[in-house]
C-alpha cells in the first residue's frame, strides 16, 4: 500500500480555503462599500421624481393651450395628455406630488432623497421640496 503524498493531493487544505473566502470577503466588503447601493436607488428615484414634474408641467401646458386655464386634477380629466397622472416612486406621507393652481399660475413640488441641492436651487420659497411651475410662491 502506498502513501498519497501531497502533491498527489486532488483537494483543497483547510488553509487554502480559509485564504480563499477571506479573500473573496473583502473583495466583497469593498466593492460594496464603494458602490454604495442604497444612494444610487435614492438618485435613481430622484432622477425619475425630476422627470415626472417636467412631465406632469408639460401636461399642464398643453391642457392650458387647448382650454386657456390651468386644470384641476380633481375634475379634469388630463387622459388625453398622458395615460396617467405621475406619481411618486415611495408615494407615502414623506415622499408625494403636489400640485396648486388658481386658474392663471400653476405649482408642483416633489421632496428629493439624494439630490437635496436641487431643492435648495429651485428658485422656489421652499427649500424642503423641489418646485416647479410658472408661481414658485403659490403653495406656502
Amino acid at each position: 500500500m502506498q502513501l498519497r503524498t501531497h502533491k498527489d493531493s486532488l483537494g483543497f487544505t483547510y488553509m487554502e480555503l480559509v485564504i480563499s473566502v477571506a479573500v473573496i470577503s473583502v473583495l466583497f466588503s469593498v466593492v460594496y462599500l464603494f458602490m454604495r447601493p442604497a444612494e444610487y436607488k435614492a438618485k435613481a428615484r430622484d432622477n425619475k421624481r425630476m422627470s415626472d414634474l417636467a412631465n406632469f408641467e408639460r401636461m399642464i401646458n398643453e391642457f392650458y393651450i387647448d382650454n386657456g386655464y390651468y386644470p384641476d386634477i380633481q375634475v379634469d380629466d388630463l387622459s388625453m395628455y398622458n395615460v396617467k397622472i405621475p406619481q411618486d416612486p415611495i408615494n407615502d406621507a414623506t415622499y408625494f406630488y403636489t400640485y396648486q393652481t388658481d386658474g392663471a399660475v400653476y405649482e408642483i413640488n416633489a421632496r428629493l432623497e439624494y439630490l437635496t441641492e436641487e431643492m435648495e436651487d429651485d428658485g422656489g420659497n421652499q427649500s424642503e421640496f423641489y418646485e416647479v411651475g410658472n408661481n414658485l410662491y403659490l403653495l406656502p
